[in-house]
């Protein structure tokens, strides 16, 4: 009888670098599995599997946004070192994961966050116990510190290696690419009474395991691991182990009984900054505290401790043999055809007409030309207004018109970006539209995801996705300046799931918190929603799009995809790189004022629950704040300061309630008057009362 395949995706780095997937997957259920790991970057999604095959994803999620992939039976190993981003922090993640996916928990973490859903399983790997004598404590006590992130400072380890009556340390000073450089130091040849040794980093397995074998102690190489395999060894060798008090380190040790978990750092404790990177590689400062103060066990207690731990490691190997089984069925999970789709409302050869406003786009041009021929869906056209380029671009777009019929060139005189907007979209035939900015990029699935998705919910005006930022060279950028999707979920809203947003929901975020889309490339419309005499409006610069927004959603639903579909291109020869400051945040109030009207005569209900300074507030708040923030001369900062008073006098109470710093600066997160209205009880009652409808 023949072995069942697992095709099992995961990082490269797991084949060249790291033994967690050949000692914990592949070696362990080779009598019930076999398992091809294949190599898989995260990005572009894998060959669809046949029906009855297995498939599995180790540490990267499956491509959660494909839906054939959604619809795929399979199962996803997270480790937790992965996870420890802020993006996987939140619960409403993992319930909106596909329900035809399952989990495989090797921590406590994993088991946490996912509570509540169907078909997880937990487990935990243990290494093989080591036949020979467990080292002596009592004989020559090395302590082995595999440094990675930058666990301790010299400080705290010279005074572990004191405490310890550490003889010999075993050290590399060498972190992992990314870790901030603050945490990299020397060691000396000698650190008290402890002799220094330097471990250089190994691609042999057998340096490896000749340091770890020599050590009495181990201090763990970083503070979240994910299944945790050299503090496993070390355990399994009945080695005295200490750590930081994170998982997976507590899913293995019990503090005073089985080891030491060392004090956290109190840094560690604060808010996590918006990134995708784990906090311990985003701070400059180590986890544990240089100057916490640590009491050790006393000298009897460390042998008392280390025998604990073999046992432990013992029984948990007997453990982890007995679960194999269960394991490897929970594995064979096989693909099934995904069900049928919902049928849409419209044709299958709906026109979506894609309009590029255009002027001086190099070098994005053919960046932005593939990325619209590249499009899944094929019945499309791309109407280029061009304003009077002359760098070249014009001639690229001329040479993909002559190539495909599909792309339609118009020129107009130069009148500024939203009248392009505007004439693209009165050229447009199409009964879908969407805006394509020429230096931005859009992905190979996004007109036919969001016009599926606008076909299966015809009461729906547009279709809103993320936008994911990037730089002039295409990478990704993480900004607090930019809009952050978890606002959605502050509202009741989750971000991770599609949704409709019943109007006036985005109008009233607009207007009580300044913003609720980044870019027109992450919106899709129903051409018979948009009006031409609310289009986009010119007379306020280049930030007119905020206007229009408030407008359009105040009497259109908003369906909502949880995928990335299209990009932002942030460089310095755009207009809105220039945003900011007092003058943008009061025109951003201005439009607010000015949309009010048409917002409150559609919905007088929800808006009358209002406080009157509520629409706005933001803004104008922020205005102050950029007013006061300035660098000398003080003389412009005072002149900035006055003009916002005076065009806002009601801004004079939150003036009185700050707290104002030697520089004469006000930070947003000292003005109490931002969180009176932002937890006011009717205006988050009133948002909370507009919840969207699932999906």
């Amino acid at each position: 009888m023949s072995i069942p395949r697992l095709r099992l995706y995961g990082l490269e780095w797991h084949r060249r670098k790291s033994d967690a997937v050949r000692k914990a997957m592949i070696e362990p259920l080779a009598p019930w599995l076999d398992i091809e790991f294949v190599s898989w970057d995260g990005r572009t999604p894998p060959p669809y599997p046949q029906a009855g095959e297995r498939v599995a994803f180790f540490q990267l999620p499956p491509p959660l946004y494909d839906p054939l992939w959604r619809e795929t039976s399979l199962t996803w190993i997270p480790m937790n070192d992965f996870v420890a981003s802020e993006t996987y922090q939140d619960p409403a993640w993992w319930q909106a994961l596909p329900a035809a996916w399952q989990l495989l928990a090797f921590s406590s973490e994993i088991e946490r966050l996912s509570a509540g859903r169907s078909g997880v399983m937990s487990c935990r790997y243990f290494s093989k116990p080591d036949p020979s004598p467990p080292p002596t404590l009592s004989s020559t006590r090395v302590l082995y510190y595999w440094n990675r992130v930058g666990l301790v400072g010299p400080t705290f380890l010279e005074h572990i290696c004191r405490r310890l009556s550490i003889e010999r340390l075993l050290f590399r000073p060498d972190l992992d690419p990314g870790i901030p450089a603050e945490r990299r130091y020397e060691l000396p040849e000698q650190l008290g009474e402890t002799q220094v040794e330097l471990v250089p980093f190994y691609d042999d397995p057998a340096a490896y395991r000749k340091h770890i074998s020599a050590a009495t102690m181990l201090l763990a190489p970083r503070p979240v691991e994910g299944i945790g395999l050299v503090m496993v060894d070390a355990l399994s060798q009945g080695q005295l182990l200490l750590a930081a008090p994170y998982p997976t380190a507590t899913d293995y040790i019990t503090a005073e009984k089985n080891g030491i978990l060392l004090p956290a750092s109190a840094a560690a404790e604060d808010p996590i900054p918006r990134d995708e990177r784990p906090w311990w590689i985003q701070r400059p400062g180590f986890v544990v505290s240089e100057m916490e103060a640590w009491a050790a066990p006393e000298p009897a207690n460390l042998k008392g401790l280390a025998e604990q731990a073999r046992k432990d490691a013992q029984r948990g190997y007997q453990l982890w043999q007995e679960a194999l089984p269960e394991l490897a069925e929970f594995l064979q999970v096989p693909v099934v055809q995904p069900s049928p789709r919902a049928k849409t409302s419209g044709p299958e050869d709906s026109l979506v007409s894609i309009c590029v406003p255009h002027l001086n786009s190099m070098p994005f041009t053919q960046e932005r030309i593939d990325s619209i021929r590249n499009q899944s869906w094929q019945h499309w056209e791309c109407i280029v207004l061009d304003s009077g380029s002359d760098d070249g671009s014009l001639e690229c777009w001329q040479q993909a018109a002559e190539q495909d019929p599909r792309i339609h060139i118009h020129t107009r005189p130069k009148e500024g970006i939203y009248p392009a907007f505007n004439e693209s979209i009165r050229l447009a035939q199409g009964e879908y539209l969407m805006i394509a900015t020429a230096d931005d990029t859009m992905h190979e699935h996004s007109v036919e995801r969001m016009l599926r998705g606008l076909q299966q919910h015809p009461e729906c005006g547009v279709c809103h996705t993320p936008v994911r930022v990037i730089d002039d060279k295409g990478q990704s950028i993480k900004d607090p300046r930019f809009w952050n999707p978890a606002l959605y979920h502050l509202l009741g809203a989750n971000a991770f799931q599609t949704h409709i947003r019943k109007a006036p929901f985005d109008a009233l975020c607009f207007c009580l918190y300044g913003g609720m889309y980044v870019s027109v490339t992450q919106l899709m419309f129903r051409r018979s929603a948009l009006k031409d005499e609310e289009l986009f409006p010119n007379h306020y610069g280049s930030i007119g799009d905020f206007f229009f927004h408030i407008l359009f959603t105040t009497s259109n639903d908003v369906l909502y995809l949880p995928e990335a579909l299209g990009t932002w291109r942030w460089h310095e020869q755009q207009a809105s790189s220039h945003h900011g400051g007092t003058t943008h945040h009061m025109r951003l109030n201005q439009m607010i004022q000015d949309a009010y009207p048409k917002l409150k005569k559609e919905h007088p209900k929800p808006c009358q629950q209002l406080p009157t300074h509520a629409p706005g507030q933001l803004c104008r708040t922020r205005a102050l704040r950029e007013a006061v923030h300035p660098t000398p001369p003080y003389l412009g900062r005072i002149r900035a300061l006055l003009r916002t008073l005076m065009e806002y006098p009601t801004l004079l109470s939150t003036l009185r309630q700050c707290r104002v710093g030697k520089d004469l600066s006000i930070g947003i997160q000292e003005i109490p008057a931002v969180k009176k209205w932002l937890h006011d009880a009717d205006a988050y009652a009133l948002i909370q009362s507009l919840p969207p409808e699932r999906d």
